[in-house]
């Protein structure tokens, strides 16, 4: 077992058409835990990336295209231009109008989706007057990563349970848990190789005939024994999405969210003022420094 401290990161998407797909690449390969597999050339661009995108595109795995966005820069009397309606209408769509333009913020599952590849000619960097969107890398635990997800507007991805092997040696043949604040990091970090699963369980027996329970030592008993079971159930023959009915919501997780400021906004509100209810604790930790990041890139007003 071995704990993680949660942590974000905002993802910054390269330049032009490769780094769409480079982002897109980047957020699928997350799903799987394969990012040692993109290749890189010596300028630091991926290689692997158009590939992978036409990969997803070919098994109709498009909800991972939502993670390139697309900014357009339109003149407003081209008449070659495929997506007006569509720009005008999909949620997934914001414009603004500054003659003799039209500014468009999308993504790429709606250029694909709706037949408007050939719209790609107007591919521009962002400007002053487009609506920018924000993709950002969460590492947490699986717990809180629900709540993240309830966000519907959102694009996501996240690593998957189905297919992440834990026994393998990439994930170092062990769980990860996420760190929380209910826990006492030594008392649960206390284990070693030596210490036995047997002597977890006689610790706790003590511990629940005593007044006083060591509540870090249950924690961990918890988490040992779901990585036990876990381990073993691989080891006779499960597959991961048969043996993941076991994982503790701690789990460590990464999860990808891309979406507008506008929506960030909105997450804001929810996830560190608790318009709705009081947040989580372990998300405010990650929540409202985020929330003070956007306002250093001025993304957000004070």
């Amino acid at each position: 077992m071995k704990l993680i401290k949660p942590s974000y990161l905002i993802l910054n998407q390269k330049p032009g058409l490769n780094g769409i797909y480079e982002q897109i690449e980047l957020a699928g390969r997350t799903c799987y835990a394969s990012e040692h597999n993109i290749k890189y050339d010596e300028e630091g661009h991926s290689t692997t990336a158009k590939d992978f995108v036409d990969r997803m595109i070919k098994s109709g795995h498009h909800a991972m295209l939502e993670q390139g966005t697309v900014y357009l820069k339109i003149p407003i009397n081209d008449t070659s231009c495929k997506g007006s309606n569509v720009y005008r209408e999909s949620p997934y769509c914001v414009i603004k109008f500054r003659i003799p333009y039209v500014y468009v913020t999308t993504n790429m599952r709606v250029m694909l989706n709706y037949n408007l590849l050939d719209d790609l000619q107007y591919l521009c960097e962002p400007t002053e007057f487009h609506e920018k969107r924000v993709c950002v890398k969460f590492i947490t635990d699986i717990g809180i990563s629900r709540e993240l997800n309830r966000h519907r507007k959102n694009s996501v991805a996240e690593s998957s349970t189905r297919y992440c092997n834990y026994s393998k040696e990439k994930f170092g043949g062990e769980l990860s848990i996420c760190e929380n604040q209910d826990i006492d990091i030594d008392r649960v970090n206390f284990l070693d190789e030596e210490y036995s699963l047997d002597e977890l369980c006689e610790d706790c027996y003590l511990a629940f005939n005593n007044e006083e329970v060591d509540t870090s030592k249950l924690f961990t008993l918890a988490v040992k024994t779901s990585e036990f079971v876990y381990m073993n159930l691989i080891d006779k023959g499960w597959k991961p999405e048969q043996a993941r009915r076991v994982l503790p919501l701690c789990t460590k997780t990464e999860v990808i969210h891309t979406a507008f400021v506008s929506d960030w906004k909105h997450w804001f509100d929810l996830r560190t003022k608790g318009t709705t209810g009081k947040p989580h604790p372990d998300l405010l930790q990650l929540s409202i420094p985020l929330m003070e990041e956007f306002k250093n890139r001025g993304l957000l007003n004070e």
